[in-house]
């Protein structure tokens, strides 16, 4: 299974909910569809010898990770638009799963699966790949700047 194929039940739950909770849900699982595509791009595009002695799994990989890979001084536009779009899924989904308190439209689900939408389909395979460089050069100065062991 593609992490990409979240967006398929987020689409789903928009077309054939009705209630706040499958508003809240929809926006979820489009930020979901994102993440893990964007997680899965990061750890296969990494050399193995670098996750080997970062000793990380792809489940390792979690949000901060991902947005960290992305933000790296001087990455390309595209990773940082990226960067920013996954940003602002990741804020509507913690509004949608955790703000009881906050209202979460019909508009609002249109939205997060939009700008999903959008961010998947700017995934060429160059972008990818990309992705999996940032997240290498992030991990490669954290093993540099790691102290020797006694």
């Amino acid at each position: 299974m593609e992490g990409k194929d979240f967006l398929g039940t987020a689409r789903l739950l928009l077309s054939n909910g009705s209630a706040e909770a499958d508003f809240r849900s929809a926006i979820s699982r489009a930020y979901y569809a994102c993440f893990l595509t964007a997680r899965t791009a990061a750890f296969r595009g990494c050399d193995g010898s670098v996750l080997n002695e970062s000793s990380l799994t792809e489940q390792d990989i979690g949000h901060r990770e991902i947005l960290r890979y992305l933000a790296r001084d001087g990455a390309p536009e595209d990773i940082q638009d990226i960067r920013e779009t996954l940003s602002s899924l990741q804020r509507n989904r913690i509004d949608a799963d955790y703000k009881m308190q906050q209202r979460i439209l019909l508009q609002d689900a249109r939205d997060a699966i939009e700008d999903a939408e959008a961010l998947l389909l700017s995934l060429s395979p160059t972008l990818t790949a990309q992705i999996g460089k940032e997240a290498e050069a992030y991990l490669t100065s954290l093993i540099k700047g790691r102290k020797p062991r006694k």
